[in-house]
């Protein structure tokens, strides 16, 4: 017995559905593609935002570490970071999340150089210096004066706004452009 005969109205439809669908599978693939070309640039963005915030709290943490080292010392600040280890349990602060090139130290017995992005610049000062610059990031440009105020990308933006005197750097906000005077104040 002979099957019945297939109309040939129907084999075009069958492929006409398999190419529709090979259309809305790529259009599909082309969004999610431009979707990741966009979001991609976006989110790393980001994460160096991110990170620079990180190494702004880091520095004014270090900045409140040398205040109340100063305030168990006679209102003098710490000669150098390695002064803190009363008042941070770890030296993973000293490193900047942006640098590479400084490996974080195990403790602080095996903190050198080779240990510390950020550079301390508050030997010998007071805490009424309130503009006196404790300490810069030299990754991201960020400081922070003994007030506990943070300058993000200061050194970067204003470098004549850090004067010496009397061997100390200090740093003027008066000379920032004026849309960044505003200083990052942790509380």
């Amino acid at each position: 017995m002979d099957s019945p005969a297939k109309s040939p109205a129907t084999a075009p439809r069958r492929r006409g559905w398999k190419w529709i669908l090979a259309v809305v599978l790529g259009a599909f693939l082309l969004l999610f593609l431009i979707a990741v070309a966009v979001l991609v640039p976006i989110a790393m963005k980001a994460n160096v935002a991110m990170q620079s915030t990180f190494c702004q709290s880091k520095l004014h943490q270090l900045a409140l570490g040398a205040r109340i080292h100063a305030v168990n010392h006679d209102s003098k600040f710490p000669n150098d970071w390695t002064e803190l280890t009363g008042e941070f349990a770890n030296p993973m602060l000293l490193v900047c999340t942006d640098d590479k090139a400084h490996p974080v130290a195990a403790d602080w017995a095996s903190v050198g150089a080779s240990n510390i992005t950020y550079a301390y610049l508050a030997r010998g000062a007071d805490d009424g210096q309130t503009n006196r610059v404790v300490a810069f990031c030299p990754v991201h440009g960020h400081l922070v004066v003994v007030g506990g105020r943070v300058y993000p990308g200061a050194m970067k933006r204003a470098p004549d706004a850090i004067t010496e005197r009397d061997g100390a750097q200090w740093f003027d906000p008066s000379k920032l452009p004026a849309s960044n005077r505003t200083a990052r104040q942790n509380r």
